[in-house]
């Protein structure tokens, strides 16, 4: 289980239209929890490489923070993966450009 946050929860901040499940396609639920496991590695990794104890615990005033930082690199990649071109100079759709930023200036 994800330290920081679930499918079902970033789910919340994702385009309407974009479905996770089980068998979803192109991008399972499985694959959802790897994205989530990779972004919240790169976060830990940051987080111990400046001398906090990670996970990040519940009751430590920055796990909300955290939360929110490995929301938005989740949700990059997702929609990353589920529409590579979002984002792009001239796309319909910034968000995963957005999220990535947000992401970025964590």
């Amino acid at each position: 289980m994800s330290p920081y946050i679930g499918a079902t929860e970033l789910t919340l901040i994702l385009p309407a239209a974009v479905s996770i499940g089980t068998d979803t396609t192109p991008l399972a639920l499985s694959e959802v929890a790897s994205i989530i496991a990779e972004v919240e590695a790169e976060i830990d990794a940051a987080a111990a490489a400046a001398g906090y104890s990670v996970p990040i615990a519940t009751g430590i005033g920055a796990h909300a923070q955290v939360k929110r930082i490995a929301k938005h690199g989740a949700a990059a990649q997702v929609l990353g993966v589920l529409a590579p071109n979002v984002g792009a100079p001239g796309a319909r759709m910034t968000l995963a450009g957005e999220y990535r930023a947000a992401y970025e200036a964590a």
